[in-house]
């Protein structure tokens, strides 16, 4: 299971651009980068890690377009 966490900024003009954050988290079962996430190793002259770097929404795609 992962946990995601997700920033929330809120800016209200009304309020003189004052700027509210805040968090939340979501545990999901994402089996496919959880498995990419955990792979890697050390070994005596070096090591392998990855890390997540970014997320985008993005509309599904049907089979043709893929």
């Amino acid at each position: 299971m992962l946990r995601f966490i997700v920033r929330r900024t809120e800016c209200d003009m009304n309020a003189g651009g004052h700027l509210n954050e805040s968090y939340q988290t979501l545990d999901l079962e994402v089996p496919e980068l959880e498995d990419r996430l955990t792979c890697g190793g050390r070994g005596p002259m070096g090591f392998e890690v990855f890390d997540l770097v970014g997320v985008e929404v993005r509309k599904a795609v049907s089979e043709n377009e893929r």
